[in-house]
């Protein structure tokens, strides 16, 4: 009857993951020879009179380590073998077009923030290395809607495919590196465009977290072969599935601006958060390893985010005509159950109402204040899904103060497993809070009684709960114990009715202590009303 978590927080990274301060640099150079992409072995970029490449100029990856893409640092052309461009413009390099989505974000739109601190005059022009016309590349729609934002035209445009001398050139350094770094002006730069957009499409708020689903992509590098039955229950669970590839550009970039939490499998849709500032991202990795790209995103735009694998729920059956890697996840409806667990909880910290168990209510009221916080804890036993080692530890978790949907202590399975708190001192108890876990085994501490007692040895029972039907947590509907009176106590225990697991999100206990007393509390040796006061 046991269950370990499916979902793991991935904690490896591959490559580097440096945020910079500011912008790149930003040159002039004279004398330049321009070198287009595949041309006589020659990596792309601008090559002095010494024919080395002006490393500005360059594409570079951090990975294994830094890098230069293509070719070498070196040319074996003569600058004197080629003419010089008109010298009536103002030439600013771009250099490689790629239009593979994420690519074109990294490697070339990154190469044109200086541009968010520029008029565009028609004298400016944009020296790139493809054989696609600017007509071309305007007509891609993503490409042609940034490029139109940013103010530029088609004829800021220029590309070759052979070598051409610049009497002068403006090189800026990339503000985005693949695997390597990020500049802030990065995440700057991407805003502007999507407040630009949503000036001409005012964002429409929703409460409703997304899902950014990949099962209408015909091809691509990676994908969940089974995803669709992850949907099915995010759909079920009150999380809207979205699939981008069905919208336009700027459909895509409001995705992020108009709902409070963004999901999804790691890849480019990921990406497109870079045009809206603080996102919260809770994306699924193929394995503990998280390509570092994501997370340089994520430190620029200073998003809110979490990465989780289900760790020894995936396994790659391998490539297809379509996809070069295919991943089925074995239990994918427990995948989509603790998604929206983590959903929930980032909801109530951001002030949302959660998805799950509706309708909700306001958190129970009791009388006095948590007198359990960082207490004493102890329970029956530890098992194999305990977050800790020792009774002692494990058991603390139910006493942090942190609400979380899921459970933060676990007994093995026990005749009668229980829980207990010390509260140190004899204290006037007004009301218990139990906050069950909340990710489909909430039924196992259903029935369930609290019992109070002096001294840890000799208990008495407070109330007794005897229905199969659980209580909530997180959403609000946690099991409420309030007597009628207080009842004075030291120590607390919640005992499971029966053979099973014991495992809860929080436990509060609220009431005064001794110091206080004026209040009316129930003797549980006697039957009688009394005043503390008196004593």
């Amino acid at each position: 009857m046991g269950e370990e978590m499916i979902l793991s927080h991935c904690d490896s990274v591959y490559g580097g993951e440096t945020l910079l301060k500011g912008a790149p640099r930003i040159d002039s150079y004279e004398d330049i020879l321009f070198v287009p992409e595949n041309y006589m072995d020659s990596a792309p970029g601008c090559y002095d009179r010494g024919k080395k490449l002006i490393t500005a100029s360059g594409v570079f990856l951090g990975i294994p380590d830094n890098h230069l893409i293509f070719g070498d640092y070196f040319t074996n052309l003569d600058a004197l073998n080629y003419e010089f461009a008109e010298k009536t413009a103002h030439y600013f390099y771009l250099g490689p077009i790629n239009t593979h989505y994420g690519h074109f974000l990294t490697i070339t739109l990154s190469r044109l923030w200086w541009v968010l601190n520029n008029n565009i005059e028609d004298n400016i022009k944009i020296v790139y290395s493809d054989k696609r016309t600017p007509e071309d590349l305007f007509s891609i729609p993503y490409i042609g809607e940034i490029f139109n934002i940013l103010g530029l035209k088609e004829s800021n445009f220029i590309n070759s495919t052979i070598p051409v001398r610049f009497e002068k050139i403006t090189i800026p350094e990339p503000s985005f590196e693949e695997n390597n770094f990020v500049y802030e002006i990065f995440a700057k730069f991407c805003n502007h465009i999507g407040d630009e957009i949503e000036v001409s499409n005012p964002a429409s708020i929703s409460k409703i977290p997304v899902y950014l689903a990949k099962t209408k992509i015909n091809s691509g590098v990676s994908r969940i072969k089974n995803e669709h039955i992850i949907c099915e229950r995010l759909k079920k669970n009150g999380i809207e599935i979205i699939f981008p590839e069905k919208l336009n550009f700027r459909q895509q970039v409001m995705i992020f601006r108009e709902h409070p939490i963004v999901l999804g499998s790691m890849g480019s849709a990921l990406h497109t958060g870079i045009f809206t500032p603080k996102n919260n991202i809770i994306g699924i990795s193929y394995g503990n390893e998280i390509w570092s790209n994501q997370l340089l995103f994520d430190k620029a735009n200073q998003n809110n985010s979490i990465y989780f694998y289900p760790k020894g729920n995936i396994y790659n059956i391998g490539r297809d005509e379509y996809f070069g890697n295919n991943f089925i996840i074995t239990d994918p409806i427990g995948v989509a159950d603790e998604l929206s667990v983590n959903v929930d909880n980032l909801l109530s910290i951001k002030g949302f109402s959660p998805l799950l168990n509706k309708p909700k209510s306001e958190l129970p009221f009791i009388n006095g204040k948590i007198i359990s916080k960082d207490k004493p804890t102890t329970q029956s036993s530890i098992s194999l899904w305990s977050k800790k080692n020792t009774v002692e530890l494990d058991s603390a978790g139910a006493v942090s103060g942190f609400l979380k949907g899921t459970y933060q202590f676990h007994t093995d399975f026990d005749e009668n497993a229980w829980w207990q708190v010390d509260l140190e001192e004899k204290s006037y108890v007004t009301g218990v809070l139990l906050f069950n876990r909340f990710e489909g085994l909430e039924h196992r501490s259903a029935r369930l009684k609290l019992l109070g007692s002096y001294d840890g040895e000799n208990w008495e029972v407070l109330t007794i709960r005897d229905e199969n039907f659980p209580f909530g947590g997180i959403d609000g509907n946690p099991y409420k114990w309030q007597p009628e009176v207080p009842v004075e106590i030291r120590f607390l225990r919640v005992q499971i009715i029966g053979k099973n697991y014991l495992h809860l999100d929080q436990v509060q206990v609220f009431g005064f202590s001794k110091d206080n007393p004026d209040h009316l509390c129930y003797r549980l040796e006697e039957s009688e009303i009394w005043a503390a006061k008196g004593e």
